[in-house]
């Protein structure tokens, strides 16, 4: 069975039109009736991936697809269903966690704040309520 939710889908047409790029980022297109596409998708037949926006110890920003739970893409997903990680590697592995927008945004002074040793505990988390809430 093929992937129809690998890299990059479009769903704006509602007639059952989807477009996608395979993994050599060739654009297809295709049709399904929207029952159809639905009994798939139910039928675990076929799996649907989010956008995942990686920051990291790297320069940059990395760009993947996940497979991701409902409750984590209406948690941290924002208003294009893209969801923001960050990469930490412990032991030599990478471990990602799943941040909100305006956290990730502000992530380099987010870091400042968590790094300062002057601050207890108490005041980085006000410092960093008060840094998102601008």
């Amino acid at each position: 069975m093929f992937n129809f939710f690998k890299k990059e889908i479009r769903r704006e047409k509602p007639d059952g039109s989807f477009q996608y790029r395979d993994e050599n980022g060739t654009l297809h297109e295709g049709w399904l009736p929207p029952e159809k596409f639905q009994e798939m998708v139910a039928a675990g037949k076929a799996k649907r991936v989010y956008k995942v926006l990686i920051k990291g110890p790297w320069e940059g920003v990395k760009e993947d697809w996940w497979e991701i739970e409902e409750e984590t893409l209406k948690k941290f997903g924002d208003e294009n269903d893209t969801v923001h990680a960050m990469c930490v590697y412990e032991k030599g592995e990478p471990k990602y966690n799943f941040v909100a927008k305006k956290m990730w945004e502000k992530w380099g002074e987010v870091s400042r704040i968590v790094s300062n040793s002057n601050l207890s505990s108490e005041q980085q988390a006000a410092e960093v309520k008060r840094l998102l809430a601008e």
